[in-house]
């Protein structure tokens, strides 16, 4: 078998894993990482793929409700054997669930809170506090100081850019002060905000209701100052 055969072979192969894969980082974000390290994903998720389809096919075939073949890892190793486009395309859908569970796996951090509950690790379990902050379900309503134009802006986040690249976040009913002064300025549906990671903070009320009134809030924050 020549060398490019063999590649196109095996890029076939590991397609369940590089549809998970690419599902799996759109839902947890992009953060940096080495190639050996996308790679090592991809292998994963692809051998994860063929052995819950090759567990479903001996199941089923033990109890008797199909005679399916599972002959697909074959062709990792032996080069006549031929590829079974079937069992990758059922593969191919496993890998997609796979990517959701591995994705609510991560949200939720369960790896790391079985290691904090067994005392393995004192980790948050993010990549870093940018992820962390926003991601806790007690934070709603926060205070934005912009040290760069002395602005500060009380509201609540919608979306939030990756941690490695320019910090961008999209408010929502915000109401926009003069950091220096506490003077409201104007009320606004939406503003994106962009900005360099030192040049604003963020700060929030920890609260368990997320129906704390937006209004009595930003009063509070222009008071404080």
């Amino acid at each position: 078998m020549s060398l490019s055969s063999f590649l196109i072979r095996i890029i076939f192969l590991v397609f369940p894993g590089i549809i998970a894969s690419v599902l799996y980082r759109k839902l947890r974000g992009r953060p940096v990482r080495k190639d050996w390290e996308d790679y090592v994903e991809i292998a994963i998720f692809s051998l994860a793929s063929y052995v819950v389809y090759g567990l479903l096919v001996f199941a089923l075939n033990k109890a008797s409700l199909s005679s399916v073949t599972f002959t697909v890892l074959q062709a990792f190793f032996d080069e006549k054997a031929q590829l079974a486009w079937r069992e990758i395309v059922y593969s191919s859908l496993i890998g997609v669930l796979l990517s959701f569970i591995a994705a609510y796996i991560h949200t939720y951090k369960l790896v790391t809170r079985l290691g904090q509950r067994i005392g393995a690790t004192k980790s948050f379990g993010e990549e870093d506090v940018w992820d962390f902050l926003h991601n806790r379900p007690d934070i709603h309503w926060v205070y934005i100081r912009d040290h760069k134009y002395d602005l500060c802006y009380g509201c609540w986040i919608e979306e939030y850019s990756d941690a490695y690249k320019e910090r961008e976040l999209l408010l929502r009913e915000v109401d926009v002060y003069r950091n220096s002064t506490g003077e409201l300025l104007y009320h606004c549906d939406v503003i994106y905000f962009s900005r360099k990671h030192d040049e604003f903070t963020i700060e929030a009320a920890i609260v368990s209701d997320p129906t704390v009134d937006n209004q009595s809030a930003n009063k509070e924050a222009g008071n404080e100052q």
